[in-house]
């Protein structure tokens, strides 16, 4: 398993924790609005949710990587060889990232239907 899937597995319990997700649910059901209201205002929730697990999934590397940039620099015995792994490099970054979001949709929507 990869650093960026660990990572993400980890902010993915964090972000979308089953039982604050229950919580939620249910200090939502006590409101006193109609039922269709509830399900919206859970799907908003949601999404948001999502939204703010994507940031954080596109951030946290950026700021891993920076970091560990910054160690090398600090370490001069370490040697860096970006220039023939750039764009394999990259190319690699952007499916395991395409994979990752479409995991994420199906995980979301296993989510959403274990709310409703």
């Amino acid at each position: 398993m990869e650093k960026n899937e660990l990572l993400a597995e980890y902010l993915e319990k964090i972000v979308f924790n089953e039982l604050d997700l229950r919580s939620l649910k249910h200090s939502i059901e006590n409101i006193e609005i109609n039922k269709e209201e509830k399900k919206e205002l859970i799907k908003i929730f949601i999404s948001h949710l999502a939204i703010m697990f994507e940031k954080l999934n596109e951030k946290l590397p950026f700021y891993f990587e920076s970091y560990l940039v910054k160690l090398n620099i600090t370490n001069p015995l370490k040697e860096i060889d970006t220039e023939n792994t750039d764009l394999s490099k990259i190319k690699t970054e952007l499916n395991e990232k395409n994979k990752f979001l479409t995991e994420v949709g199906f995980r979301i929507n296993t989510i959403y239907k274990k709310l409703l």
